[in-house]
């Protein structure tokens, strides 16, 4: 969720919060990759009855999603944002997949780096953003 907000604030030229420092991370994972992983587990008889993450084992900070995709829209701006004190007492901290066991049962992991994922996405809504917003 976090980063579709970030990039529909982005194509609007809005200005993105990174909240704290920004050094949050994240594992991002584009849509293909995971429709793979998906997939891949059914194809793979091993997988079977399996319990396997399907992430990305590079996790990203906030800030890092925010300034990759200010770059590749060429629109949008970030800040530093307070977190309130409810938003602090929710925040996990970092999270992030450990593929470990989808690759080595099935030999998946992902492909699109962040960059390809958030070009991807934003020319995506900048296509069909009247049915998005």
């Amino acid at each position: 969720g976090v980063a579709n907000w970030f990039v529909r604030l982005a194509v609007d030229d809005e200005v993105i919060s990174v909240f704290g420092d920004g050094q949050i991370k994240r594992d991002f994972l584009y849509v293909d990759d995971c429709v793979e992983a998906m997939l891949t587990c059914a194809a793979c008889e091993d997988a079977y009855g399996q319990v396997l993450n399907v992430g990305n084992d590079t996790p990203t900070t906030f800030l890092q999603l925010v300034e990759t995709l200010i770059q590749v829209a060429g629109t949008g701006r970030w800040q530093y944002a307070p977190f309130s004190p409810e938003r602090a007492a929710q925040e996990p901290g970092d999270f992030y997949s450990d593929i470990t066991r989808i690759r080595t049962i099935t030999g998946w992991q992902p492909k699109t780096t962040l960059e390809d994922g958030l070009c991807r996405t934003v020319e995506y809504y900048r296509q069909h953003k009247p049915r998005y917003w």
